[in-house]
């Protein structure tokens, strides 16, 4: 199976744009998780595993972080496509944050169409509107031109500044596969 690793940037959580120049120049948490894809159908919803770490580094680098944004990267060796929020406003990508302190839980959906992009090809392009592909390749043909990564952005997110984060999650729902997605 394809191997797909998130981070979480470390900034202000801008909104995502079409121009790679914005992609290239954010700073990431050494915090990673990294896991095996799994094997997946359509409109299968995908959780990622436990990005607890990673959204305590985001949340310690930045106390007044509202908007929090996610890489993930693939290993090029397949990859699914996710819905994104232009794809479908009910299966868009969610974060779930559950943390202790007596506050509970916090679910975050996307809620525009410019908080999920891709980024793809040579010359690192940006779509900000259609479905989203992560894991590595853009398309079936798995060539160096159609390499991949995605960003998620979650806006407006409220994380009381005493509450310990124990569990975090991305959920997507399934598109499409490639042919290589095992």
């Amino acid at each position: 199976n394809a191997e797909l690793t998130v981070s979480g940037e470390l900034g202000d959580g801008n909104a995502l744009s079409r121009k790679a120049a914005d992609y290239q120049s954010m700073r990431f948490t050494n915090s990673k998780v990294t896991m095996k894809a799994p094997t997946v159908t359509t409109d299968q919803i995908f959780t990622t595993d436990n990005l607890a770490n990673v959204v305590q580094e985001m949340k310690d680098n930045n106390s007044d972080l509202e908007n929090y944004t996610f890489k993930v990267d693939g290993d090029q060796k397949g990859s699914f496509v996710m819905r994104s929020r232009n794809n479908s406003s009910t299966k868009a990508p969610k974060l779930i944050v559950e943390y202790t302190s007596g506050y509970g839980e916090c679910v975050a959906e996307i809620t525009s169409a410019k908080d999920d992009a891709e980024e793809y090809g040579p010359n690192l392009s940006m779509d900000t509107s259609s479905s989203v592909k992560i894991g590595g390749y853009r398309s079936s043909s798995m060539s160096a031109s159609s390499k991949s990564r995605a960003a998620f952005r979650f806006p407006k997110i409220e994380i009381p500044e005493t509450a310990m984060i124990e569990d975090a999650y991305l959920e997507l729902t399934t598109s499409s596969t490639t042919s290589a997605n095992n």
